[in-house]
């Protein structure tokens, strides 16, 4: 009650099977989002790069990625400040999250 309701972040994850950087990067992602708290609605959209042969020319050399709104946000490595600004720059209000909490349990 008395909040407001915030639309879905939609995060793009380009990856595929046996690969030791997108498990890396599936693993952050995910306590990155689980430390939000719920504040922020996440929708993670997974797409392994040899599904799609498109996607396999595209990212080959750079699984894995995340994408938010069609802007690549970070390849191979997990980025915790370039999500954010990425989720920031769609538009989401994340003033009242509670970052200090989150920065000291997530890391990089």
């Amino acid at each position: 009650m008395g909040q407001s309701r915030l639309n879905t972040v939609e995060i793009i994850f380009y990856t595929r099977q046996d690969c030791r950087l997108c498990d890396d990067m599936e693993s952050k992602l995910n306590a990155f989002i689980a430390n939000l708290g719920g504040q922020i609605a996440v929708d993670v959209l997974m797409r392994d790069i040899d599904d799609h042969s498109q996607w396999y020319k595209r990212y080959r050399e750079y699984v894995p990625v995340l994408v938010v709104n069609d802007e690549e946000v970070c390849h191979y490595f997990f980025d915790r400040d370039e999500l954010m600004d990425a989720i920031k720059g769609a538009g989401r209000c994340l003033d009242d999250l509670p970052m200090s909490e989150y920065e000291n349990q997530a890391g990089n």
